[in-house]
């Protein structure tokens, strides 16, 4: 009979994956107002294909950055910064930020304030 395993060891010697998330809000102290959706409509034409974008209420959007070092997010930052409706935003990665979503949206999202 093989026996089957019950848990599944990880292989430490494969080198971290690389993960940022980035917290965007519009911003409503500018003038004139950003379009409702000018936001949601930049991200959804200028992402990657791995990229998740999310929408999660009262106008804020999280990018999800899979395989993305924090350099190369600050390139994606950059580029939202010059390009984008008016926002606040704010990065976080893992595994230094966080090890879930959670962690790793509440990180970013206190460096928004």
């Amino acid at each position: 009979m093989t026996e089957v395993p019950t848990s599944h060891a990880m292989d430490t010697s494969a080198p971290a994956q690389q993960l940022s998330i980035l917290v965007i809000e519009p911003r409503t102290d500018t003038e004139p107002a950003p379009l409702p959706g000018a936001l949601a409509t930049w991200l959804s034409t200028r992402t990657r294909p791995t990229d998740i974008v999310g929408y999660l209420g009262n106008g804020r959007h999280v990018v999800i950055m899979p395989e993305t070092s924090p350099d190369r997010a600050s390139v994606f930052n950059a580029r939202l910064i010059a390009d984008a409706p008016p926002a606040r935003l704010a990065l976080a990665e893992y595994p230094a930020d966080g090890a879930t979503f959670e962690e790793l949206y509440a990180s970013a999202a206190t460096r928004l304030l």
